[in-house]
């Protein structure tokens, strides 16, 4: 399965929602590389450890703000351009809910 693309993450979390991209790219030897974005503020942290296991993708993440996380997300390809699952921050109680929809660019030019 291609999961390479832009993904809109939403993030239901103890201190609220939250809004994020998702970098997805394949590195030159087939692995898979990615980078995520706050869509609010625009920063941007290093995604590390993304496995892709059939239908699951698991990945890391550390945010410095407001405070230091490190965030562990559990994904289940619910479709081609979707994914459900949770989003655990170490030395945190509970799970948030994610939900990831894939960007699809279109071209609307009009054909000359």
């Amino acid at each position: 399965m291609d999961i390479t693309g832009t993904w809109e993450m939403t993030v239901e979390t103890p201190v609220g929602t939250q809004y994020g991209l998702v970098d997805i790219t394949t590195k030159a030897d087939g692995s898979l590389d990615a980078f995520a974005r706050n869509a609010t503020t625009g920063v941007e942290v290093a995604v590390h450890d993304l496995v892709l296991a059939g239908d699951q993708l698991t990945w890391r993440q550390i945010v410095k703000k407001p405070t230091r996380l490190n965030i562990g997300f559990t994904m289940t390809l619910t479709g081609e351009d979707e994914m459900t699952g949770i989003a655990k921050a170490r030395m945190m109680p509970g799970v948030g809910k994610v939900v990831g929809r894939r960007v699809r660019r279109t071209d609307t030019t009009p054909e000359h």
